[in-house]
């Protein structure tokens, strides 16, 4: 009785799940491509179309340039190519994670998840997904559904979405080893061009696209090179502001701009820790501190 409950449960979850991609992809198929858009994005697409058609290609990592589209591109590669892909986002068990990928085990897995390289598991599972064989086996004291064997034959492909790759883990240099790498960089221009593209074909209601252009206008004069957050996150905020709070979207939107400071600028700039500290008069501490702002920065 207890497992035809959790059955019934877990199959309506991924019924909403499968529900809300369908309308995303649909959402995602109307949205038309801008010049600039393709030329910018023209590597990272052909990188997705080589994992979906050539059999030897077992899979992507695609790191870098937060909240700039690459979950996006990934997913119309797979609709422009009519590969069925399942996405994984979101926090999730293990035993559902190892569900997942065994009933979808011919598919395309997008994981689109800082979350995953916490678990050595998870990782420990990709990784055999990306091995010779592809021979998936999970150990646990659980009892797993009846349709659900303990081990399964993987034949499908992995992407995987970051914004930095973590450093020094043994298990995810071996899934790095297993597939093709990007790095998505983007200069302040092509990220503003993104955002006049963005205003230009993405309808939103309450807005024009007149307005939306004059918000990007907007925060193109308001940001600098200096800014972390020149992204869609900040433009989604901006046009949010302005539908429900017009007469105050400015202030509300410069309360949501995050700039560099200089302290983290001058490493960014080069100086190591004994010249910072020496110009700064500050700790080695405080060094490190300011350090991870400067990676944050570099990878954004």
């Amino acid at each position: 009785m207890v497992e035809a409950v959790m059955k019934a449960e877990w199959e309506k979850q991924e019924a909403e799940i499968i529900k809300r991609e369908e309308a995303e992809a649909e959402r995602i198929k109307n949205i038309p491509n801008g010049e600039e858009e393709e030329k910018i994005f023209r590597e990272m697409d052909n990188l997705i179309k080589q994992v979906i058609i050539d059999k030897k290609t077992r899979g992507c990592l695609i790191y870098g340039a937060s909240s700039l589209g690459k979950t996006f591109r990934v997913k119309k590669g797979m609709i422009n190519n009519n590969s069925p892909y399942v996405l994984h986002s979101g926090h999730i068990s293990e035993m559902k994670f190892y569900i997942k990928c065994y009933q979808n085990f011919d598919k395309i897995h997008i994981f689109d998840d800082e979350d995953i390289l916490h678990s050595k598991t998870f990782l420990n599972m990709i990784k055999a997904m990306l091995g010779n064989t592809g021979l998936v086996e999970y150990d646990t004291t659980r009892k797993l559904p009846p349709d659900v064997k303990s081990s399964f034959e993987f034949t499908g492909k992995v992407i995987i979405i970051l914004n930095d790759l973590p450093r020094n883990d043994e298990h995810f240099k071996a899934i790095k080893n297993r597939v093709i790498i990007y790095e998505l960089v983007l200069d302040r221009q092509q990220r503003l061009s993104l955002l006049y593209e963005r205003a230009k074909n993405e309808e939103i209601e309450g807005t024009t696209k007149e307005e939306r252009l004059m918000i990007v206008d907007w925060i193109r004069d308001n940001t600098n090179g200096r800014t972390l957050n020149l992204n869609y996150r900040l433009y989604e905020k901006a046009i949010n502001f302005y539908i429900h709070q017009r007469k105050d979207w400015k202030a509300l939107t410069r309360t949501q701009i995050e700039g560099i400071d200089e302290w983290t600028m001058l490493i960014i700039q080069g100086l190591d820790k004994k010249e910072w500290c020496e110009k700064t008069q500050l700790t080695p501490r405080s060094f490190f501190r300011y350090q991870i702002k400067a990676r944050k920065f570099e990878n954004d």
